[in-house]
């Protein structure tokens, strides 16, 4: 294993300077991050429910498409295709309100800049 140099206390840092003609600041409630770190959530759901879409639809073409043993084994694809439904159209139901909900903040974050954008300091 290799050992790690300790950094030198004696370096200086380098600061960096240049003109900067507009610095725009957001003002941000700590509920809206909260909103805004979730909001990535409703891609994966999203796609789990598409998923599950699909799913379900294989597992119907299946049962309509094959001869079952005995009535549990049709009964049990039957059942997986119900839930597979079920929880894709929930899952996309889902991964839209939060979509939505992400929008909004957005939205609203961006209308107070422009409510004030004539104030000068």
């Amino acid at each position: 294993m290799k050992k790690h140099k300790k950094p030198k206390k004696n370096k200086a840092m380098k600061i960096y300077k240049a003109i900067i003609k507009s610095f725009i600041i957001f003002e941000v409630a700590e509920y809206e991050l909260d909103i805004l770190e979730n909001g990535e959530k409703h891609k994966t759901l999203g796609k789990w429910g598409s998923n599950m879409l699909s799913v379900s639809l294989t597992l119907f073409l299946t049962w309509l498409t094959s001869e079952f043993a005995n009535e549990f084994l049709r009964l049990i694809f039957l059942l997986l295709w119900f839930t597979g439904i079920f929880l894709g159209i929930v899952l996309i139901l889902i991964s839209r309100r939060d979509k939505k909900s992400s929008k909004t903040i957005l939205n609203q974050i961006r209308q107070r800049h422009i409510a004030n954008k004539n104030v000068r300091f």
